[in-house]
């Protein structure tokens, strides 16, 4: 009985030393690549997601993460083409790639199995870059704005990102990683600039609206002189109608009598009684052919 006892304990021991030099049923998650090692150092087998096992002796099983990492980087006193200085911040990610991990093993150890180390790593290569870029544009161009300082679409942040994105892509390859996504957090002028681009931009606000204040000066110019065209026109046609009508009265007299009579009855019209000064000469008023005698008094 005794034996059987050491012989159980002696057995138990030697299977805790055999798996102790083994993996035994390891989780691969599915952001991560398993890498079957063969004692410790030789990669064997690239393994998928899952459970898996490394029954060799000293054989075991590493994990890469190849997830996305973000970083952070900013640095207060970079240099534009036009050497004005600026404060500049970007965020970087990336993933190490799923289809390299090999090589990167092989060459990055470390960083292939550190998040840490990886990420700085990446902070390295990111200060060169962002260096590489901004010496490239001026100021101006980095805002998004022209030489005429105007706000310009095709420059500004997109176009800068773009830059660092190419740049940093072939950085990141270097060291078997994936460029994910950039982004530019921050471009800050100092104060000095600023205040001269706020300068510049309410100058030029003035300049629009002095320009549209001439451009409605114009059109009540225009409104005014057509007006003025359409009051001569209108005299003139009343002119030559008055004309016609003195011409009448030349060439017809009975006309003129006519429009008398018609003033005449406007004015004895109705029930009044007119009481009229026997030494009143009603010729006076009525014609000088005397035909129509209305009366006028006489001093």
């Amino acid at each position: 009985m005794k034996s059987r006892k050491m012989m159980f304990v002696a057995l138990v021991l030697v299977l805790a030393v055999i798996l102790g030099g083994c993996s035994w049923n390891t989780p691969v998650e599915e952001f991560e690549v398993g890498l079957k090692l063969k004692s410790g150092t030789e990669i064997v087998e690239i393994l998928p997601a899952g459970r898996h096992s490394a029954m060799g002796w000293y054989d075991e099983i590493a994990k890469v993460n190849v997830s996305a990492l973000t970083v952070q980087w900013e640095d207060p006193d970079l240099v534009t083409k036009d050497k004005q200085e600026i404060g500049f911040s970007v965020q970087v990610t990336f993933s190490r790639d799923r289809s390299k991990v090999r090589e990167m093993w092989q060459e990055y150890k470390y960083e292939a199995t550190s998040d840490e180390a990886l990420m700085a790593q990446v902070l390295g290569r990111v200060p060169r870059v962002a260096k590489a870029v901004t010496t490239q544009f001026t100021l101006d161009e980095m805002l998004g704005i022209d030489e005429d300082g105007v706000s310009n679409e095709a420059l500004g942040r997109e176009v800068v990102t773009q830059k660092i994105e190419e740049y940093l892509a072939r950085e990141l390859g270097e060291i078997y990683c994936i460029l994910k996504d950039v982004g530019i957090n921050n471009i800050a002028p100092d104060g000095e600039y600023m205040d001269l681009l706020g300068r510049k931009a309410r100058a030029q606000v003035s300049v629009e609206v002095a320009r549209e204040e001439k451009k409605l000066a114009d059109v009540q110019v225009d409104t005014e002189k057509a007006q003025t065209e359409v009051a001569l026109e209108k005299a003139r046609r009343d002119r030559l109608v008055a004309q016609e009508n003195a011409k009448v009265y030349e060439t017809n007299p009975g006309w003129l009598q006519l429009q008398i009579w018609e003033a005449a009855k406007e004015v004895f019209a109705g029930d009044n009684v007119w009481f009229i000064d026997p030494n009143t000469d009603l010729t006076l008023l009525f014609g000088v052919d005397g035909a129509t005698p209305i009366p006028v008094t006489t001093p």
